[in-house]
């Protein structure tokens, strides 16, 4: 299967959905979709929803983390979620689920331990 990205807004909020196999062969579409997303002014959050995502392998995982750190070095926000199955396993061992996880749920985290 193919990937495929789709951008949305919400105030100062875009929301990048990707759907499909998320490996070397989609890196280019979803690193521009990201790099689209946290360069847009007025942003101060982007969401990567990986809910429809089948398969995540460690391409992919560099171009999150990569747009993280660009996100980071404008002021914008980077979060992942509603990873499930095979791509929440793969990011949580590679310690990237943690990394990507919505700034409240890290919080949460700290408090919690």
């Amino acid at each position: 299967m193919d990937i495929s990205t789709v951008t949305s807004a919400d105030g100062s909020t875009r929301t990048v959905i990707i759907t499909g196999e998320f490996d070397l062969g989609g890196v280019d579409e979803v690193r521009q979709a990201l790099t689209e997303a946290i360069e847009t002014d007025m942003i101060t959050k982007v969401v990567v929803d990986l809910g429809p995502t089948e398969f995540l392998d460690s391409s992919g995982i560099g171009v999150l983390v990569t747009a993280r750190t660009l996100a980071l070095g404008r002021g914008v926000e980077l979060a992942a979620v509603n990873a499930t199955g095979l791509v929440e396993q793969v990011l949580q061992l590679t310690g990237a689920l943690q990394l990507l996880q919505p700034a409240e749920e890290t919080r949460r985290g700290n408090r919690a331990g």
